[in-house]
């Protein structure tokens, strides 16, 4: 699993008191990691300005624990190129194992490339439907990218 996560620089809006909505988004990834077992496999992005960069390398759950201090809000938001790019790094799910994206956002893309047809590209070739959250006056929001009839409804 692959989770990508939104630094841009409206994630320092505040979203409660002295709480930055970037700080709780790092907080959901604690919280969703922690649920994970010891086999699962897991990698940790941060997106902004010049797109997305490993925070956390693929590898046990354990090693995001602590990890994610780094992460400061600043500059765009690549959204889509985050998402095309990231579908690419967890590869196809198979019979043995489950690949997954997950994207926490408040925004919209600012890059305009790929736009989100490009962006669903990758996922439609596999198969797939890219789904992605985005907080909107505090409330989280489930966005999906268009898809083609002859898509199934998996989701990266």
């Amino acid at each position: 699993m692959l989770l990508a996560l939104d630094a841009s620089g409206s994630m320092g809006t505040l979203d409660g008191p002295g709480q930055r909505r970037v700080d709780t988004a790092l907080r959901g990834v604690e919280g969703a990691v922690a649920h994970l077992g010891p086999r699962d496999v897991v990698g940790v992005w941060a997106f902004s300005g010049a797109g997305p960069r490993p925070v956390v390398p693929f590898g046990p759950p354990g090693a995001v624990a602590g990890a994610l201090g780094g992460v400061e809000p600043g500059g765009t938001t690549p959204l889509y190129r985050t998402i095309a790019e990231g579908v690419a790094a967890v590869g196809p799910s198979d019979d043995r194992r489950v690949s997954a994206l997950v994207v926490l956002t408040d925004g919209q893309d600012t890059e305009g490339k790929p736009d989100a047809a490009g962006c669903s590209t990758p996922c439609a070739a596999r198969g797939s439907a890219c789904s992605w959250w985005r907080w909107a006056r505090r409330t989280a929001r489930r966005r999906r990218s268009p898809r083609s009839p002859a898509t199934p409804a998996g989701r990266a």
